[in-house]
């Protein structure tokens, strides 16, 4: 039974470490875009 327990717990901050690390990328991913926005609107700019 205590076992059970305890594996329940791991797979819990398992699985919540995995949710936050899937936001943090998803964060990444917006700045990432972002950048690619600024340098396309530069490039615009350059070549007009």
């Amino acid at each position: 039974m205590m076992w059970l327990v305890i594996a329940i717990i791991l797979l819990v901050i398992l699985l919540f470490g995995v949710m936050l690390q899937a936001e943090q990328l998803k964060g990444d991913v917006k700045v990432k875009e972002r950048e690619i926005e600024i340098l396309r609107s530069r490039l615009r700019h350059f070549e007009g």
